[in-house]
């Protein structure tokens, strides 16, 4: 299961209105946090990425925003 949604094996903005409720409320930034951060999180960080969204994961109690590569 990965993260709020129970979506198996994928992001949480694939297939649900999360990605529409966040942009009715104006949100341009998403804190990734879950227990799989190479699978889950890291499906729902690059899909906010991708839909323009800043992630920002949530490690150890501290927000680190994410920077695209160079």
């Amino acid at each position: 299961m990965c993260g709020s949604t129970g979506q198996p094996a994928r992001g949480d903005l694939e297939g649900t209105p999360l990605d529409t409720i966040l942009r009715n409320l104006g949100r341009d930034t998403v804190i990734v946090a879950g227990t799989l951060t190479n699978y889950c999180c890291g499906s729902t960080a690059r899909q906010a990425y991708e839909r323009g969204y800043r992630p920002a994961p949530f490690n150890c109690g501290k927000l680190r925003p994410l920077t695209a590569a160079r």
